[in-house]
């Protein structure tokens, strides 16, 4: 009884002592959060701060030339917001890319458009291209070609300029820019000399046996060809007698198609649209032909359709473009349908498009616009287009006077359409 007692109380102080050593004291410096220098850790208080302000509206990248697939070197890109109201100040704001081929364009606002155009020039073309942006995007590429050239890009901007500041060759005290090495005038020939002699060889060992050099092959001799008896006049050869037989069968008939000249090179997809005011595009038509807004006729307004052959809507607002276009087509109205079609092979998008306007009876404009692996149509992205029909009225200085709702096309809709167009040809007299 006693010694269960006892060994119940000694139970008791162990667990009251806990676990420690005896003769062992715990060490109250590694109890403390110190790494092995001896350092104090500091513990960040509150939340994590996150990238800083500067990351969450830029944008960077770098230019690249598409024919050869190498960065280029001190490109000018000119950047346009595309929600920007007042569109003026925008487009003069240009950067340079660096030696590398590298850009960077902070203070950028977060949600916006914009408009990337690099082009540089090497004194006889200009390279161009054009992409669309969403800041912060630090990864951007802008491939540029001459072929992406048209005459609405803009002229790349000269080597930077301090304000204020003379350049190089106009400092005062400084000599003007040499170039590096220049070619000397020739000497004038003394009449009472004659004319100068030959200048010496370049190669003297070469020319001369006795320095180690190799001889001169000799001259070719020259051979004569005795003259040839004049020519004989050969007689035709007699015709062939007519042969009572059965005709013979004609001759399969030749297609043009196989035989055609190739077609003809037009120039790529463009668009140059800032806020509401629209600079100049460029699509293929339904033939092939390269068709431009400012090349093209003059006319006062346009109306853009934007569409596809397998889209209902589409189809159904047709009829009503087909009689805007008759009756107001001689007063200056001019409607243009972009078909988008939903076919991988060209030649069957065009197949689609020119069938739609046999069986429809269109008697307007009609583009070719695709989508491509390297991204969405210039002119659909610009013009903002997500979804089909969607009409856009123009007038002919480019200003957007109208856009359809991407809910579709009603019956008041059109009605608005036409009271625009009516109140822009035939204006109310004052």
């Amino acid at each position: 009884m006693r010694s269960s007692i006892r060994v119940g109380l000694a139970a008791a102080c162990l667990w009251a002592a806990g676990c420690t050593t005896p003769g062992k004291k715990a060490d109250s410096a590694d109890a403390s959060p110190r790494p092995f220098t001896g350092t104090a850790l500091t513990r960040p208080g509150g939340r994590d701060p996150g990238p800083p302000p500067e990351v969450d509206n830029l944008l960077a990248g770098q230019v690249i030339d598409r024919s050869f697939n190498r960065r280029v070197a001190n490109a000018s890109i000119q950047i346009v917001d595309l929600q920007d109201p007042n569109p003026a100040p925008a487009a003069k704001l240009d950067v340079k890319a660096n030696g590398d081929g590298y850009f960077f364009i902070p203070g950028l606002q977060r949600g916006h458009h914009y408009q990337l155009i690099g082009r540089i020039s090497d004194g006889t073309r200009i390279l161009s291209g054009v992409t669309l942006a969403e800041p912060p995007n630090p990864r951007l590429a802008i491939y540029i070609s001459e072929d992406y050239t048209s005459p609405t890009t803009p002229v790349p901007v000269g080597p930077p300029q301090l304000p204020g500041k003379p350049s190089a060759d106009k400092e005062p005290g400084r000599a003007p820019a040499t170039p590096s090495a220049a070619l000397d005038p020739p000497a004038p020939v003394r009449p009472d000399l004659g004319p100068a002699a030959p200048p010496p060889a370049l190669n003297r060992v070469a020319d001369n046996p006795d320095a180690g050099g190799f001889p001169k092959a000799p001259p070719p001799v020259k051979m004569e060809i005795p003259s040839a008896p004049p020519n004989q006049i050969i007689p035709p050869p007699p015709p062939l007698p007519h042969s009572s037989g059965p005709d013979a069968p004609p001759s399969p008939p030749v297609d043009p198609a196989a035989h055609a000249e190739p077609p003809l090179r037009t120039a790529p997809p463009f668009c140059v649209l800032v806020g509401k005011h629209l600079d100049n595009f460029s699509l293929p038509d339904v033939d092939g032909a390269s068709w431009e807004f400012r090349r093209d006729p003059p006319r006062k307004l346009v109306l853009v359709d934007f569409w596809k052959t397998n889209c209902g809507p589409c189809l159904s607002a047709i009829p009503r473009l087909r009689a805007l276009q008759q009756k107001y087509g001689a007063d200056g109205l001019e409607v243009v349908g972009i078909a988008y079609e939903d076919a991988e092979s060209p030649t069957q998008r065009q197949f689609n498009v020119r069938a739609a306007r046999t069986r429809l009876g269109i008697n307007y404009t009609l583009l070719m616009g695709a989508d491509s692996r390297a991204g969405a149509c210039p002119v659909r992205s610009q013009f903002l287009v997500d979804s089909f029909p969607r009409l856009v009225l123009i007038d002919g200085g480019g200003d957007i006077l109208w856009r359809s709702s991407p809910e579709g096309l009603s019956g008041s809709e059109f009605q608005d359409l036409e009271r625009q167009i009516t109140w822009t040809l035939h204006p109310p007299a004052r």
